[in-house]
């Protein structure tokens, strides 16, 4: 069965007033399925693994993974429920990162079959940008931040 893995990666702005923990800051996300619910369906399906891989010109590389397991392992479609990473970033010194380049990388493994023969499915999912108001991957958050509107730095 082939099921739409690819991640959805999109960032978004907070600005004080408008975000209750008051912070000024991005976040890096990304979402598979439907707002974080995919169905799978494999032989003898075991975990999946999932991966937020990103990078801006400022801070370099950063990671974050997540697994859930199913115990016991099923053949039938199985539901996961919150397949989602979030990396928040530039927290109070956001003005330093207006108009650099990103890459946002979402990977996600579908582990299943009976050991010693078990299989690995790999979905990549690569988006790229920089941090002005009209990247196609900006997604508005909270009504009233508006990103600041200057070009792309340099390659």
């Amino acid at each position: 069965m082939v099921e739409n893995l690819n991640s959805k990666n999109t960032w978004d702005y907070h600005c004080p007033p408008n975000e209750p923990s008051g912070f000024n800051d991005f976040d890096y996300r990304i979402i598979w399925g439907n707002q974080g619910t995919i169905k799978i369906q494999r032989p003898f399906l075991r975990k999946i693994k999932y991966y937020l891989r990103c990078w801006n010109s400022k801070d370099g590389w950063v990671e974050r993974e997540n697994e859930q397991v199913v115990n016991p392992p099923t053949s039938l479609k199985h539901t996961f429920y919150q397949v989602t990473l979030l990396k928040d970033f530039a927290r109070n010194t956001t003005n330093e990162y207006w108009g650099r380049r990103y890459i946002m990388e979402g990977k996600i493994e579908i582990y299943y079959g009976e050991t010693p023969g078990e299989t690995i499915d790999v979905v990549v999912t690569t988006v790229s940008g920089c941090l002005p108001r009209y990247d196609p991957h900006y997604k508005e958050t909270y009504s009233g931040c508006i990103p600041v509107d200057i070009p792309c730095e340099e390659n």
